[in-house]
């Protein structure tokens, strides 16, 4: 009986120490599990954001390039509708714009003309 109390005892003493470095390793454990939920959402926060950016670029790219074909066949409308002989009030009523734009693309029209002309007889010489 002399030395059942002291076995006892230095059976509790080592269970009690067991038991503290478990629950500290516990709380570790509950600690890299905190910060591997925030890496997580943040991860997930940096995918949705770049997917959205993917989807605007190209819907942006897509739109672009039928405003530029807008634009070519536009330009191209209202080039011929001068070389039909209509005045500019009526090519800018029909196209929907301004004098100054229409007066604008076709001394534009006639510079890249004058200037694929000069271009030509350079290379022709």
């Amino acid at each position: 009986m002399t030395y059942l109390v002291p076995a006892v005892a230095a059976a509790l003493l080592v269970q009690s120490l067991c038991l503290w470095r478990v629950s500290r390793r516990l709380q570790q454990l509950l600690q890299l599990e905190a910060k591997l939920a925030s890496f997580g959402h943040s991860l997930t926060l940096l995918t949705d954001t770049t997917e959205g950016c993917f989807q605007a670029l190209a819907a942006e790219l897509a739109s672009s390039g039928a405003r530029s074909h807008a634009r070519g066949s536009r330009q191209r409308r209202v080039v011929n509708a001068a070389r039909r002989n209509q005045t500019v009030e009526r090519i800018a009523a029909e196209e929907d714009l301004a004098l100054s734009e229409v007066q604008l693309r076709l001394a534009m029209a006639k510079q890249g003309s004058a200037a694929q002309g000069e271009d030509g007889g350079s290379l022709r010489s």
